[in-house]
Parts: structure tokens; sequence; C-alpha cells
């Protein structure tokens, strides 16, 4: 009559083991390769919405014009140039609210080598502000990258244009797409206020 066996053999233990610690060596690296996907993906969204929201900022705050003479008592701004220099693939502008520095600045975005590229010059500094540009050394950032398409257009009096010179449009168009998705930017240009040089040379001493 044959006894029962209550215990297992040291190969069956082993092999157990064996199994056991495959099985969780699998699942642990399957879990980090979620978490570690799934951190790329919040990243690459939290990148872009940082991205965008300055992006933002700095296009509602276009101003209009560069002042060039004025007195020390707020009397009437005599020479304005008006500054805005808009084409498909690149914008020059000048903002309020630029992201390096605390003052105004000119700004250049430019649709270049599938990147959309943020240049920045302070515009009282190293350049001459009656004719605004960035210059070899100026900030740099690369809002988007790894585009496949890249455009801008502007709305000016009802109409959609590809270029806009010497004059604001009342709203700008971003059309950025990558190999998977595809982002239409629409933004309002709220500063400023459209203001004509006539009105500004007449503002009153006391102003």
């Amino acid at each position: 009559m044959r006894r029962s066996r209550n215990a297992f053999s040291i190969l069956e233990t082993l092999v157990a083991v064996f199994i056991l610690t495959l099985l969780i060596t699998t699942a642990v690296y399957s879990f980090r390769f979620v978490l570690l996907h799934l951190s790329k993906q919040e990243f690459s969204g939290i990148d872009r919405l940082l991205s965008y929201t300055q992006l933002r900022a700095s296009l509602e705050s276009m101003r209009y014009y560069v002042v060039d003479d004025y007195d020390a008592f707020l009397n009437s701004m005599n020479d304005l140039h008006y500054f805005f220099k808009g084409e498909e693939a690149q914008m020059n502008y000048i903002t309020q609210n630029p992201i390096f520095s605390d003052s105004i600045a000119v700004v250049k975005l430019e649709c270049k080598e599938q990147k959309l590229l943020y240049t920045e010059e302070p515009l009282y500094g190293r350049i001459d502000f009656t004719q605004p540009d960035v210059l070899q050394d100026s900030a740099q950032r690369i809002l988007f990258e790894n585009l496949v398409a890249c455009r801008f257009l502007y709305r000016k009096d009802g109409q959609t244009l590809t270029s806009l010179q010497r004059n604001l449009p009342t709203s700008v168009e971003l059309k950025l797409a990558t190999h998977n998705q595809t982002f239409d930017f629409y933004i309002d240009i709220r500063t400023d206020h459209n203001i004509s040089k006539a009105y500004i040379q007449s503002v009153p001493d006391e102003f």
C-alpha cells in the first residue's frame, strides 16, 4: 500500500520558484514600460501646453509701433515706426509679454527645419529700436518640433491673408501638423487697440 505524499520535492520547489520569479519579472517590466510610456505622453502634453500658453500670451500682447521721439513730459509723440512683418513661414512682431525678458521685445517666429522656433531680443538694448530685429545670439526656444507642416495665416478686415506688412492683424491662425496630429491655433490680438498715429500724436500734454 502506497503512502500519500504531503511535501514537494526540492526539484519541484525550485521549478515553482523559477516560474514565479519569471512571472514577477515579466509583470514588473511590463508595468514599468507602461508607466514610462504614459510619463512620456504626459510630459509631451504638458510641454506642448506650456509652449502654446507662452505663444498665445506673446501674440496677444503685440504692439503696433515703436516710438522714435517724445519728450520727458509725455507730450505728443512725434515719429512712430509701425512694425509687423507676417509671411506664411515667418512672423516678426513686438510684444509686451516676451518669454525670456521682462521688458518689451521684438520676436521672430519661424517655421524652420521641422520646428517652430521662437527668437527674442529686447527692443531697447543692443538693437536699433527704429528698425527692430533679432540678433544671431538672441535668446531662442523650440516651441514645437517634428513638424511636417507649419504655416501662418492672418485675419484683417474680414480677409484671410498669407502675408501682412506694417499693419497688425486682428487675429493669427497657426497651422501645425506632425505625423500623428494636426493643430489649428486661432489667437486674437488684444493689445494696442489699433490706435492710429493721428490719435497718438494728439494726446494732450497733461496725459
